[in-house]
This record gives structure tokens, sequence and C-alpha cells, in this order.
């Protein structure tokens, strides 16, 4: 049989190879050449006219030996013939699969390359071959169709193993040690994706100085890569189909946020919907394929992002859940393997909260993590999550059960938006990444406070704005340190370093300092004089309580308690009576200010101020300026006779004094906060204590299957 007149006798690709009937040529990716003979040619052009198939022995040996003088040992030869000549291990084939008692079939699809890809929007990253650089569309072309292959083919293999991609055993803590990294390249690869049964990875590398990003494709070994292009855009959450030829992904620019979508077949991108601008919150396919599930804005109230379904088939889109009996501002979905379950995060972005939707009853339930925050997660099965979290001191890896909310810490700090492949793989991102501590006058005028390698931020000044109580993880897990603002002098309490130390909240005679000690799942309330050598649980507060603050009497303290669907409630307690704690607000509260001048909370229903009185009675809404309901605001603080708040405008992120007696707004001459709820202002509001924090690396890491740990 001559096979040019076979019916693929057109070049086409086969996973790494290309193949050239009518030369009787394979050319590699990695510029490889080699001649076949022609009876192999045949043969491969037999496997691939039937598209994965199993051709059996017989029809094999009818098509291209026409049954003369050959028998079934001739055709094992050829076929181990061939998979030499494709470098296809017959222990672990890749290409060429054997179907016991039946026959042969290709793993991989035969994709023809001979066509015009000018509109993929794939284009060629690494690509290395013999023939020079007279050609490089063509190899464009060619890896673009090796990325589909490799796509189709990882699907296929999904699709047939879904329940082992249920069943597979969960990792632990052991495995971690195994973990590695997989790219470490300049500027910021984030935000991993598995396809299929996890051959191909998606992910954002990103140039900060530039603020551009884009959408990159590898196979684990690395020897596929590809890139989608884009025009300046800060493209990321990269998201493949089940079916492996479609990727979806956010892209943030000019006008706003859009959840796009391309076929990695070929064709332009297009925009399916609006997404959440200012957020990152990565979508999530439901596990039919059907639907995908994304922040988005919603107009009300102002500033507040929900979830949404789009159905891919008819383009209708549902909030999801409910906006009109759920609270707002829900990100980053989740589903199980089985369907059943949605997890996402509620809450405003320094404060989020995990939550677990029931499906088919629409009933959702909170996973309580006290005051942890959460920067990513991904199933293990259907009962256990996978989270990046600081919830055991510092942001790392913990193994969650849904049923229970028990957890296990897995390691690998610093890891974040984790994914899971269905053969048990892992993938992160990793975040390198130091917060120091600056003093900015009134002028403008910038002092450095603080200077080292890790995170510190939570900071407040005393009374009198001589000293800065703050917490700082450079010694292990956050603890509580103060500076002297006047000599630069810093010393670490001397608090158990087994123990995460949190929120520092300063008495108003500058004599004790409150905090929150976490322990395990438990977290209670302790004080700390500055004259004694030790710290002490504070009476009258039970476990559980947290984030604590003095009221104006300095008699009588603040605190929170998080119930378990999520709701955090202020109580307070005379703790030198040991007075009965009583709960004086009538709703629950997101975050809140004890200060001299009155009680200030913000509400998780509408993300606005309130002030009340001292002792949490005759609250009002606090206006702006202009007289308007005060839009939603993550950092702010009080001081003397003003509000401060940071919010993100037109012409970037601000600081704003608003007076309490309706004078105008005023914009101060300073830097932006970089992390939330991090505004220390003098108490004569000439000057303020800020966080800057310096994301220096975004690499990503993986977890091979325990079947390729040891190797």
């Amino acid at each position: 049989m001559n096979p040019a007149q076979g019916t693929r006798a057109t070049p086409f690709r086969l996973g790494q190879w290309r193949v050239y009937p009518d030369r009787y040529e394979l050319l590699g990716d990695d510029g490889t050449l080699r001649r076949v003979p022609p009876l192999l040619v045949a043969l491969l052009l037999r496997l691939a006219q039937d598209d994965g198939r199993t051709v059996s022995r017989d029809a094999l040996l009818s098509s291209v030996w026409h049954r003369s003088h050959v028998n079934d040992e001739v055709l094992s030869r050829a076929i181990a013939d061939l998979r030499r000549a494709l470098d296809d291990d017959a222990r672990q084939p890749g290409l060429i699969g054997t179907v016991p008692k039946l026959g042969y079939r290709l793993l991989l699809p035969a994709m023809p390359i001979a066509i015009d890809a000018a509109d993929t929007g794939v284009t060629d990253s690494d690509h290395r071959s013999t023939q020079g650089a007279a050609r490089p569309r063509r190899a464009a072309v060619a890896l673009a169709l090796g990325v589909v292959a490799a796509l189709v083919a990882s699907a296929c293999m999904w699709l047939m193993n879904r329940d082992r991609a249920v069943t597979a055993a969960i990792p632990a803590p052991a495995d971690m040690v195994h973990a590695r990294p997989l790219v470490s390249d300049p500027g910021w690869s984030q935000t991993p994706r598995f396809s299929g049964n996890g051959d191909l990875i998606a992910y954002s590398a990103g140039d900060p100085d530039s603020n551009v990003a884009r959408i990159r494709l590898r196979s684990r070994d690395g020897r596929v890569t590809a890139t989608i292009e884009n025009q300046g855009q800060w493209d990321i959450c990269p998201l493949f189909s089940h079916d492996g030829l479609d990727l979806f992904w956010t892209r943030h620019d000019g006008s706003g946020c859009h959840l796009m979508r391309v076929s990695l077949a070929g064709g332009a991108s297009q925009s399916l919907a609006a997404c959440a601008t200012g957020v990152r919150s990565c979508p999530d396919l439901s596990p039919d394929g059907r639907g995908i599930t994304f922040t988005t804005d919603l107009e009300a109230p102002p500033g507040a992002v929900g979830l949404a379904r789009l159905d891919l088939q008819d383009g209708t889109m549902t909030a999801w859940p409910d906006p009109a009996i759920a609270p707002l501002n829900d990100a980053e979905p989740r589903y199980s393997p089985n369907g059943e379950h949605l997890a996402f995060l509620r809450g405003r972005s320094s404060n989020r909260r995990l939550h677990v939707l029931a499906i088919e009853s629409q009933s959702t339930r909170s996973i309580p993590l006290l005051d942890a925050r959460i920067y990513g997660m991904t199933w293990l099965d259907d009962s256990h999550l996978l989270l990046a979290t600081d919830s055991e001191g510092r942001r790392a890896l913990v193994r969650l059960d849904i049923r229970d909310a028990s957890r296990e810490l897995m390691g690998v700090a610093g890891a974040r938006y984790p994914d899971r492949a269905a053969d048990g793989a892992l993938v992160w991102e990793m975040a390198h990444y130091e917060s120091n501590l600056w003093l900015v006058d009134a002028d403008g005028g910038e002092r450095r406070l603080t200077e080292h390698r890790r995170s510190d931020g939570g900071q407040v000044l005393s009374p009198d704005g001589r000293y800065l109580a703050f917490q700082s993880n450079r010694e292990g897990p956050d603890s509580i340190w103060i500076l002297a603002l006047d000599t630069g002098d810093e010393r670490r309490l001397p608090l158990p370093a087994e123990d995460t130390w949190t929120d520092p909240a300063w008495s108003p005679d500058g004599s004790t300092i409150l905090m929150s000690r976490y322990r395990g799942a438990t977290s209670q309330v302790w004080s700390y004089r500055l004259d004694s050598t030790g710290p002490r649980s504070v009476p009258g507060i039970p476990d559980g309580a947290h984030d604590a603050q003095f009221a104006a009497d300095g008699m009588s303290i603040w605190y929170v308690t998080t119930s378990p669907d999520g709701e955090r409630a202020l109580w307070l307690v005379a703790v030198a009576t040991d007075d009965a704690a009583t709960s004086p607000l009538p709703w629950p509260i997101d975050s809140f200010l004890s200060h001299a001048s009155g009680l200030f909370v913000q509400r998780p229903l509408d993300g606005g101020l309130w002030r009340c009185s001292a002792a949490g009675s005759d609250c009002h809404a606090l206006p702006a300026a202009d007289g308007a309901p005060l839009p939603a605001v993550d950092n702010w603080t009080v001081a003397g006779p003003a509000l401060f708040r940071q919010t993100a405008g037109d012409d970037g992120t601000a600081i704003w004094r608003i007076p309490f007696d309706h004078q105008p707004a005023q914009r101060m001459p300073w830097p932006a906060s970089t992390s939330g709820q991090s505004l220390a202002v003098m108490p004569d509001g000439q000057g303020v204590v800020i966080a800057r924090g310096t994301l220096t690396q975004l690499e990503l890491g993986w977890l091979p299957p325990r079947t390729q740990q040891a190797q």
C-alpha cells in the first residue's frame, strides 16, 4: 500500500511529532528528524484513520499487508518498531495503546497541520526547529495543534476516569515533602489549573511592571508550551472546558472585567459576560460542563459582588445563591466532584468566610475558621477541601473536612490558589512577599519604620501617639511587637511562641494591650500590661472570642464571637465586675472600632459604616461629605473628629478625611496601604502609619501523584 494514497496522506500531528506521509518523515518538536519505512507509515495511517477507535489485528493485517504471507508476529514486531520510532514506551504508552486480544488504537488524535490558523490566538513560545526561522507561522500552527491534541486526549482520559478522579487517595502531610518547583519564570506565575486528567496546566504569566498578564499552557514535563496572546490586558484565572477544546479566563482592562472564552482549535476569543471589577475571583465549571459560575458586580448595594451562573448552552445567567435572601460579596466558587456542593468565600476582601452551598436544597452554611483568611481552594474529594489559609498561624495548605470542620495542616508555606488533578497531583502558586510599616507625615513625607523580609500589619497607635503596636510573622507565627516612634526601638512581647497572636488594641490610658490568641481551632482574648512580665487571659470573656477592644471608659471590653453560620456578633463585658456580657447590637457586624467619640461599626449587609454611642445604642449610618450614604469600604479608621477611609476611584486609590461636622472631604497626600484594615492615623490627624507590601515573586509549585513521588 502506498501511504500517500491513504486516508490521512496530508501532514498531521501526533503528540510531539509531525508526520509527513509523502516524505516518510517524523519531525519532533525538539527538531529531531527521522525517516521511517513506508510500511510503518502505512500502519500509522491505518490507525489514524479510525480516530482513536480500536483497530483489530485482522483489519491491520488486511489493509497494510493484505494478508500476504504474514502472521500476527509480524504485526507485533511492526507495532514495536513504530513505537520505537515515536519514542513511545509500550509499558507506559502515550501514543499507541494495546487493547488485549483485540488490536491497537491511537491514544492521541491525529490533527492535520496544513490549515490556516491565523485566528487561533495560540502562539508558539518555545519552538526549536532544525529548519531555522524560515517558517515561523507553520511552527506556531504545529504547536497550537499539538496543544489541542494533548487537550483532546486529556479530556478523553478524564471522561473515562471520572470515578477514579473522585476516589483517588487524598494527600497526607507526609506527601508534601515531595513538592517541587514547576514554573519559576521572571514575573508572576499565578492561578494554575489542570485540564482533564491533568496532563496540561494553564496559568497566568504576568508582568507587573507593564501591567500585562497572558494565559500560558504547558504539559507537566514542559515539552508542550503555548501562549494565549492578548493586547495588553491582565488575563488571569484560566479554566479548561471538560472536552479540553475551550479555555475560559477573566480579563481585566480599562473597561472592567470580562469572562472570556477561546477555542483552542481555532477562532478569536470572545467575551461571555461581565465579571466583578477589581476583584480577584476565579470561575469554575459545573461537573456536567454546562454552566460556569463566576463573581460579578451587583446592582445594589453599590460595590457589592455576588455569584452568577452562566448556562453555556442557552446563554441564560442566574444569580446564585439568590442575593435577595443571602448576604452579598461572594467569590471563589468551586464545585465538589459529585456536583452536590459549591464552596465559596463570602464577605469583604479583608474578612471573607468559607461557605458551602448544598445545590439541591439551596441551603448555605458557614464553615467556621475564626478570623483566618483564605487564598483559594480546591476539592480533594466530595467531603474534603484543600485550603490555602492562615488558619494555622501562617499561610499554608490545610485539609478541611466539611462535615465536621476538622482540619489538618498540610504544609507548603506561602501557597495560594491550589488545584488538583484526577490522579491526585496538586499545583499551586507560591507567593514570596514582604510587608513593612511606614510613617507618613501631613505633607506626604515618609519614614520607614520596619525593614525585613516577612510581614508586618494590624498596626495601632497608642492614645498619645508615641508607640505603635503591630503584629509580625518575622520570627514564626504572628506575634505582637511594640515600636517607639521617637527612638525606633522595637521589641517583641513575651508571648508563647507556639501560639498565634493578633489584633492588638490599646487601653485608653496606654498601659495595656488586648490581643487575640489562637491555638488550634480555639481563640481567646488575652491582655498584657506594659509593666508586667507576661500576658494573662481576660476574665469574663468566653473561649471563641477574638478581636477585643476597650470601651471608651476603660472599664469594659468589646469583643467579637463568630457563630457556626459565620455571623459575627459584638458583645460588651464589664471586666472589673465580671458582669454578664450582653449583645447591644441588633444586627451582625463585619468590623468595628471603639473610640473616645463613639462606637463605629461596619455592617456586612450593606458594607456601610454606622456610628453608635459608646455603650452601643443610638446607632445611625455615617453619610459621606455630600450627605449621601457612605459607600462600602474595607480600610478605615477614626482619629480626632474625623473618619479616614481608603478607597479606590478612577484616579487611583487614596485616603480621604471625612469630618463628622459635614465639612467637605479632604484627599490626604498619603500613599495607600496595601493590606486591608491597616490604617493607623495619629491622634491629631497629622500623620498615618501604613503597611506597604511588596510581592517579590509569584511562581508555581506542584506535588506529583503518589505513583511518581519516589521518582
